[in-house]
């Protein structure tokens, strides 16, 4: 006697010892399990649930509650059958389905998709609505800074061609400036050819001056940074900035962790680290949410709740 079970992802095939095979009046079964979607957290209101099952007798509430489990983690409404609904909730009493069934005809609307609440109908589109929202807020921030770094490139890369390289972690503004001060008009159209086509408005390029300035000759002996450039990325009290993080999402933490007086160590970026893996993020990514949420750290669990 063999006993099939197709799950949600794959088909276990059981063979069962010769005592029990008595027990079977037909040779095989199967079992057919519908996936249902994860959903790890919904509010619940205990005033208005205590009021509205005030009324309900202890199985009922009970009952009640399971079926909001089952509706909320499955995303979707009950079946319309009832004995289906009894099983997904494991009532196997008579009382039990009894109160299954007199809680699906106070609480629920039988409809042709199914058994259908309507209060938890409206709870599911506002969590669609705000992960719709998050979805598209990360969105623009990732467009956002994209272009922040196609800018910086086209200017370092610019300045490269003359031989002028700019220091490292340079701000956007000073790096235009030193663009400014070596470009001159024909050198800028020959970078916009060589690039081609940009991903940043054309507005953001400075216009030359009337009179193009001589290109300088770039001396043979590179001159050392200036003290602020060399000190800028290490301003969390001795750590240096990670080089899998950008220079900009890294100053911008640091000016966070400064106005909340938190200086940064070694143990406690170790930690940032950690719990971006935990949450499936890089280290970069994690410092970009604390950015744009304004947090001094990082932990997987504020993520969670910050995406539902």
């Amino acid at each position: 006697m063999v006993f099939v079970c197709r799950g949600i992802a794959s088909t276990h095939t059981v063979a069962l010892p010769a005592p029990v095979l008595w027990h079977c009046r037909k040779p095989a079964f199967t079992l057919h399990f519908s996936p249902l979607k994860v959903m790890n957290f919904y509010s619940f209101h205990i005033g208005d649930f205590s009021k509205s099952t005030a009324h309900l007798s202890w199985m009922e509430s009970y009952v009640y509650r399971k079926l909001l489990d089952l509706y909320y983690s499955q995303e979707s409404p009950l079946p319309a059958n009832l004995h289906s609904v009894c099983r997904l909730v494991l009532a196997t009493q008579k009382s039990q389905r009894a109160a299954v069934e007199a809680v699906l005809n106070e609480f629920f609307e039988k409809t042709e998709d199914g058994w259908v609440n309507h209060r938890v109908e409206r709870e599911l589109l506002k969590m669609r609505e705000k992960i719709e929202a998050s979805d598209q807020r990360k969105s623009n921030t990732n467009e956002r800074m994209q272009r922040h770094r196609n800018l910086r490139k086209w200017y370092s890369d610019a300045l490269r061609q003359l031989g002028v390289v700019a220091p490292f972690g340079i701000k956007i503004d000073e790096l235009r400036q030193l663009y400014e001060a070596h470009c001159n008009s024909s050198g800028m159209d020959l970078q916009r050819e060589q690039n081609g086509a940009e991903t940043f408005r054309a507005t953001a390029i400075p216009e030359p001056d009337p009179v193009p300035a001589p290109i300088p000759v770039p001396d043979p002996t590179p001159k050392p940074f200036p003290e602020t450039w060399r000190n800028r990325n290490n301003s969390g009290g001795g750590v240096p900035q990670p080089p899998d993080v950008d220079p900009i999402v890294w100053r911008d933490f640091m000016a966070i962790r400064q106005a909340k007086n938190a200086p940064m160590s070694d143990s406690a970026l170790s930690v940032i680290r950690s719990e971006a893996a935990d949450a499936g993020l890089t280290l970069e990514e994690a410092l970009t949410t604390c950015c744009a949420a304004g947090w001094a750290s990082f932990q997987s669990e504020w993520y969670e709740n910050r995406l539902t």
